[in-house]
């Protein structure tokens, strides 16, 4: 949490001043003028506000668009950094992690490289972080014209602890804890890795780690922020694999061990169709159609694609002794949406956004239910039904 030193708004000839009193007098600190956005600053921290308050009020004060978010954003964070230089505010032993994150940061592009998902743009910044690059290597792109939504920054030392925090998830595998201002991640059997801290905003995320940790280890656990930003951008993940057919992605979900990668083989053998990504896809809203984005996690298939295309639906399998596909009730498809999304639900808000995605998708795109053995007749019979919803589109 952000504190205040001692220092007093006062207003000279109706300009706003922070004038310095007690220690800080001592210690020679001078006065700092202020402008208007300065003192919803001053005043939002005085009060003890998050950041995301102080720049919601930002926003609402100046009746901004949500189109200006991240251009206020940025100044904010560079208000906060400027005040910690002038020792005017500090952080408390918690460590606020955007006030930390604010700092000067280096152009040697050897530290740092950036990414783009659709409609997402991050940046990962550490040191010797070129043998990360290699795993978005198909997304990399210059940031210089492009405003970054997500700062991933790699520390390689352990933090300090965090108190004052509430578990969210406990696991033998995984510990999600919420603060007041971010979401902690650890994973205990993991000794080279410390901790993730994502602020709620997704907008910034610090990762503790030991400098041996394997690239490809952090590749993985960079999912978990990136998850959480897209959900916040109303993009969700869906458990699936997905091929190409009739320039339209179709997404093939169940549970492990249903075949999901067996089906879509069959596609690609017996239809020709191309894949697109072997396990994971990502799914947003573009001009009023849904799309499926291209994105470089795929489980251990290794297929990925970096092209977006629309959705053409959803099959849900199910392993059988016979092939065979059917309608979903209106409930049914939305409990088998939820079930299979691994965007967060560390929260109840968070499950609120998948179960909305999850009812507004069941409206508009065709989603049924296969039967279906391991042979070649399984994608004819998956085909048989693509191509009645065709013939038959959803009505809403």
């Amino acid at each position: 949490m952000i504190q205040c030193n001692s220092f007093e708004l006062v207003y000279l000839r109706k300009i706003p001043y922070l004038i310095p009193y007690g220690q800080q007098t001592a210690n020679l600190q001078k006065s700092v003028r202020l402008n208007e956005t300065g003192v919803l600053i001053w005043n939002g921290l005085s009060q003890k506000k998050p950041l995301d308050r102080i720049l919601q009020d930002i926003l609402n004060t100046y009746e901004l668009s949500e189109s200006d978010r991240p251009f206020v954003q940025e100044d904010l964070y560079e208000t906060i950094a400027q005040l910690e230089s002038l020792h005017v505010i500090r952080n408390s032993d918690e460590s606020d992690l955007k006030s930390d994150l604010t700092k000067k940061r280096t152009n040697d592009k050897e530290k740092y490289f950036s990414f783009c998902i659709g409609p997402l743009t991050i940046r990962c910044e550490g040191q010797n972080i070129s043998p990360l690059s290699i795993f978005f290597k198909d997304f990399l792109y210059p940031d210089q014209n492009q405003k970054i939504m997500q700062h991933i920054i790699i520390k390689d030392w352990k933090p300090e602890t965090i108190h004052n925090s509430s578990v969210l998830v406990s696991r033998a595998d995984i510990l999600i804890k919420e603060t007041s201002y971010c979401y902690c991640i650890c994973l205990p059997d993991q000794t080279d890795f410390y901790e993730m801290r994502i602020a709620k905003d997704a907008s910034f995320v610090e990762i503790f780690c030991t400098h041996t940790i394997e690239p490809e280890f952090l590749f993985h656990i960079i999912r978990f922020p990136v998850l959480l930003l897209a959900q916040i951008k109303k993009c969700f993940f869906l458990h699936s694999a997905s091929i190409l057919f009739q320039e339209k992605a179709w997404l093939f979900s169940g549970s492990s061990g249903t075949g999901k990668s067996t089906h879509t083989r069959l596609w690609h053998t017996f239809l020709d169709a191309p894949y697109l990504n072997g396990d994971l896809n990502m799914i947003g809203m573009k001009n009023d159609h849904y799309i499926v984005y291209g994105q470089p996690w795929c489980g251990t298939s290794k297929i990925y694609t970096t092209a977006d295309h629309p959705l053409g639906g959803i099959v849900f399998l199910k392993q059988s002794d016979k092939n065979h596909w059917q309608s979903m009730t209106s409930d049914q498809k939305v409990l088998q949406l939820l079930y299979r999304l691994i965007s967060p639900s560390w929260t109840k808000d968070m499950l609120h956004k998948n179960m909305h995605f999850s009812k507004m998708l069941s409206r508009k795109v065709p989603l049924f239910s296969l039967e279906c053995t391991a042979t070649k007749e399984a994608c004819y019979t998956a085909k048989d039904g693509i191509l009645f919803y065709q013939k038959n589109p959803i009505r809403e």
